[in-house]
């Protein structure tokens, strides 16, 4: 039930309907909580396999590429626009997250990911729709679940790769500030 307030209190947020989320800050009971995450060798087959990735839409394996170097949610991915990458900045400047504007650093390998992609020139996204410049690429949750299927990893999804990020880090010594 708090997950639920909460949620709609984030759009009551979003809407202009109330200033700020009164449950901000309270901590949740995880509901349906995943413990998913890619070990070294599936990390190595999706590898393999992203390279190799001839028959699949570009913006499905760039998409999937800057899941596992960045973290960051499906939506953020999806949704990047040009405008957000400041590569001198070694950062993206996140307009719409899910928690607001965000500055999030990313590292020279997500810069070279970019620089190695299909740049439509008049397009606004990142990973542009492939009918519609003007919009962004919704179909990476099934372009992850192909290129997954393909390296013979079983149960991965989006959050999968976020949340394999995340570990991954734990286990380097970072953790969120």
């Amino acid at each position: 039930a708090l997950t639920l307030l909460s949620g709609m209190f984030s759009y009551a947020v979003s809407e202009g309907i109330i200033p700020q989320n009164p449950l901000r800050g309270i901590k949740k009971p995880a509901v349906g909580k995943r413990t998913r995450r890619l070990d070294a060798k599936e990390y190595r087959r999706l590898g393999k396999v992203l390279a190799a990735a001839d028959d699949e839409i570009w913006q499905g394996v760039v998409g999937t590429k800057l899941f596992l170097l960045t973290g960051f949610r499906l939506s953020e991915i999806a949704g990047l626009k040009w405008s957000e990458v400041d590569e001198p900045g070694s950062c993206f400047r996140l307009g719409d997250t899910k928690t607001g504007a965000s500055i999030r650093p990313v590292g020279r390998k997500v810069f070279n990911v970019l620089a190695a992609a299909p740049r439509v020139p008049s397009a606004t996204y990142v990973l542009p729709g492939p009918k519609k410049e003007d919009g962004f690429y919704t179909s990476l949750d099934e372009a992850i679940a192909r290129l997954t299927e393909k390296a013979g990893l079983d149960g991965v999804t989006s959050h999968t790769l976020r949340h394999s990020y995340a570990s991954v880090a734990g286990d380097l010594g970072f953790t969120e500030i």
